[in-house]
């Protein structure tokens, strides 16, 4: 690739800062269904913006019993409605 550049738009690589949960809660509170819905699974879950577009009800897996949690599993993403797999295999992540 020849003469490439990042554009001057373009953000400078600095890492994201997450919402506080008091934060997050006042989101949750003023917000209906399903942004609600959408807004808890990137907040608690925190994926990249592909990963929560490619997410399905088969991508959860509920709990067993009372004293465990369900799982998020994350393996594919959508980039410009093109899905694909995870960029890398460390990307591939699964939360319980």
């Amino acid at each position: 690739m020849k003469l490439a550049e990042v554009p001057a738009f373009a953000p400078n690589g600095a890492e994201a800062k997450p919402y506080s949960r008091e934060k997050i809660a006042a989101m949750l509170k003023v917000l209906s269904e399903p942004s609600a819905t959408a807004v808890a699974t990137a907040a608690f879950t925190g994926p990249r913006l592909g990963e929560l577009r490619r997410l399905t009800w088969e991508s959860f897996e509920p709990a067993q019993d009372e004293k465990s949690l369900g799982s998020l599993n994350v393996t594919r993403s959508v980039w410009r409605s093109t899905v694909g797999d995870r960029k890398t295999a460390k990307s591939e992540w699964m939360i319980r």
